[in-house]
């Protein structure tokens, strides 16, 4: 019975503080409206919210009822996530380090060069920011490759490979870390951001400047990672091409290239939407060549073919989230 109390108690304050979340600043008449709870047991769960200091009290608004009533603000700063992108831009390997509040925002970032990604590397900078940052909860890491269990097994950087990756920040740095390939991260993100593809079944394929290409599935708003992890390792398809030296490649050997990839995706996947980052040739050049692939080659369906260039964006987005839901995570089951 004691037990059931408690845990009724634990639901009715994750309520409340989903209601100060999204609101940010509310009543508790308007807490009261949206959770179904007495205003009683609001404002002992409010109490409680405030010695905590995740809840701060906030000014006087004005009431229908004739006297003001007091505001309360969900204090945004009380848990903080660190989130860490491993990430090539324009041919050079950079680390993008940001600090996100609970509701999302960026509050501090910066960006290290840092070759090849040495782990060593990696943790200096973490600890610099957590040294700055104590509220810091959680760590989300994106990587370029894929990961089993936190030790990287498929990478084109050298110094990744093998790397129990999480086991050496959490050693470090005494906090739950968590690694997501990059584009699985960039997929997540691009629905997010489009909420119109959220429950579509869609793929993501990335062509970075001095890397083999990455692929992430989406199906209905979850990733598909597959054994290990290892769906969407594109560079180990059957199919005469040096992966390393592919944007190097002349732009009729790239788009053959293209074209097979996306052939051989339509027939296994059949996805309703492909999202396509890449600057190596120009999109409108890749979507003429590719309806023409499809005019001389039957295939039971096509895809909705869409380019971007937004991959950092859509990148950092799938992170974030991820990481901002662990943090909520942590804060409710307590």
């Amino acid at each position: 019975m004691k037990s059931n109390h408690k845990d009724v108690k634990k639901l009715n304050k994750n309520k409340v503080r989903t209601v100060l979340r999204n609101r940010k600043s509310t009543t508790k008449a308007i807490i009261a409206q949206e959770t179904g709870l007495t205003v009683v047991t609001i404002q002992s769960l409010l109490k409680e919210l405030m010695v905590e200091k995740e809840v701060i009290k906030g000014t006087l608004t004005p009431s229908t009822g004739g006297r003001p009533a007091s505001s309360f603000v969900y204090n945004q700063n009380f848990k903080l996530g660190l989130v860490v992108l491993l990430r090539e831009y324009e041919g050079e390997d950079y680390l993008f380090l940001d600090v996100i509040d609970l509701f999302g925002d960026s509050i501090f970032n910066e960006v290290i060069k840092s070759p090849n990604y040495y782990y060593v590397d990696i943790l200096y900078a973490i600890e610099s920011v957590l040294n700055q940052f104590r509220a810091i909860v959680t760590i989300g890491i994106g990587i370029p490759g894929q990961s089993d269990h936190g030790i990287i097994t498929v990478s084109s950087h050298e110094l990744l490979k093998n790397v129990n990756l999480i086991t050496k920040v959490e050693d470090a740095c005494k906090l739950p870390t968590f690694l997501i390939n990059d584009i699985n991260a960039a997929i997540y993100g691009f629905s997010y951001l489009k909420p119109t593809y959220r429950k579509s079944s869609l793929i993501g394929i990335y062509f970075p400047k001095k890397s083999p290409p990455g692929m992430g599935i989406m199906h209905k708003g979850l990733i598909v990672e597959g054994k290990n992890g290892m769906a969407g390792e594109i560079k180990y398809l059957p199919i005469q091409v040096d992966w390393d030296k592919l944007s190097e490649a002349k732009e009729a050997d790239f788009i053959k290239v293209f074209c097979q990839v996306m052939h051989i995706i339509n027939v296994v996947l059949a996805p309703e939407v492909s999202v396509i980052y890449q600057d190596l040739i120009s999109s409108e050049t890749l979507s003429k060549e590719w309806a023409d692939y499809c005019q001389r080659n039957e295939m039971p369906s096509t895809p909705f073919l869409t380019f971007s260039n937004e991959f950092h964006t859509d990148f950092y987005e799938g992170v974030k989230l991820n990481t901002l839901k662990r943090i909520i995570y942590q804060i409710e089951k307590v």
